[in-house]
């Protein structure tokens, strides 16, 4: 079953918030300091951090902060809506949504095949 990602966002990129996600998330950081860190990854992947910054300059970006927390929902529950995706990375622990991460990657990259 094909998973619910935007189709206006390459595989590649999505591979690469991933793959980025896995090496520079932190689970010991409280909420407010883990969206800030989500921040920080969207950037790296040449994602907006502000969706305000993001619709007043689309071309200069690949998505906004939402995407990329759309993108980690998704490979964390199938669904593009879901409860608090920080609550649920806690309640999962590192190991777990690494491992669901991992399967979504080796998914995506499976249908480009």
């Amino acid at each position: 079953e094909e998973l619910p990602f935007n189709e206006l966002i390459s595989k590649d990129d999505t591979i690469n918030v991933l793959e980025t996600f896995v090496k520079e998330n932190n689970t010991s950081l409280d909420e407010t300091e883990w969206f800030n860190n989500l921040k920080r990854i969207a950037q790296l992947c040449g994602f907006c951090d502000n969706v305000k910054e993001y619709k007043k300059n689309k071309e200069a970006y690949k998505g906004h902060i939402g995407d990329v927390a759309s993108i980690i929902r998704i490979a964390m529950c199938t669904k593009t809506k879901s409860p608090n995706l920080y609550n649920i990375l806690q309640i999962l622990g590192k190991e777990r949504y690494e491992e669901r991460i991992n399967k979504t990657i080796n998914k995506i990259k499976e249908s480009s095949n």
